[in-house]
């Protein structure tokens, strides 16, 4: 018993190692060999007068193609008049954000009762693999991190035995800001709350939950319709 409580012991700080020298390597190629040049969309956010001066919202929400970038455009709008958008800075920051998002889903994994650690450490070293190096070299590509953040945050906060009303605001801020981060937010969202309305009903059915529940779910919903609602309506056009 003692040899297995070693050995699992070593297997973890094995690959803790592993993957704290694959998350080093990543940090070191971005510090080392990021450049400060724009690459594709991000030409057309730099010819933006909206970039210089004042906080302009209505370019904040303005679509860039078929998104809202909200917290993207926020992002840059920050680094460029702080360094006139050094891109290597946002680069950076993205990994960062990045981190949140691999922290953000073995948080939802634990909460579906993944208990395997060695199990939670694999999952994570394979997100780290070299198959999404694009998304660690471009600026603007904190969007696509903003939305599966968000969506994964919204997810660990409304799937829980014990729904507070803080956690479900929690939720419902977390959808919303996952929508305004990139257009893939809005069909993943919906998603969402089609299996926290499941999750509710079968508590209803099943567990003899509150009715209380069934309310948090409504104030859930409007929420996320109100949110929808205002993304398809303030100045959008569809992109053909």
């Amino acid at each position: 018993m003692l040899r297995i409580k070693l050995d699992r012991s070593l297997a973890i700080t094995i690959l803790i190692l592993l993957l704290f020298t694959v998350m080093g390597t990543h940090l070191w190629n971005i510090t080392r060999f990021a450049l400060n040049i724009p690459i594709g969309d991000e030409w057309e956010s730099l010819t933006s007068p909206d970039l210089l001066g004042s906080f302009n919202p209505q370019w904040m929400f303005a679509q860039h193609n078929e998104h809202r970038i909200v917290l993207t455009k926020i992002q840059t709008w920050l680094i460029y008049n702080w360094n006139h958008w050094d891109i290597r800075t946002q680069i950076f920051q993205n990994f960062i954000i990045y981190l949140g998002v691999v922290a953000a889903l073995l948080w939802v994994l634990k909460k579906c009762n993944v208990q395997s650690v060695p199990a939670l450490l694999i999952g994570a070293l394979f997100l780290f693999s070299t198959r999404a190096s694009e998304n660690h070299s471009w600026g603007f590509q904190s969007q696509f991190h903003f939305v599966l953040l968000f969506c994964f945050c919204s997810c660990a906060a409304l799937i829980d035995d014990k729904l507070s009303w803080p956690r479900l605001l929690a939720g419902a801020l977390f959808s919303v800001l996952a929508i305004y981060s990139f257009s893939s937010g809005v069909p993943m969202v919906v998603a969402i709350g089609l299996v926290f309305s499941i999750f509710i009903f079968y508590g209803r059915l099943q567990l003899q939950r509150p009715k209380n529940e069934l309310i948090k779910l409504l104030t859930y919903w409007v929420i996320v319709g109100v949110s929808l609602a205002v993304y398809f309506s303030f100045d959008y056009h569809k992109i053909n």
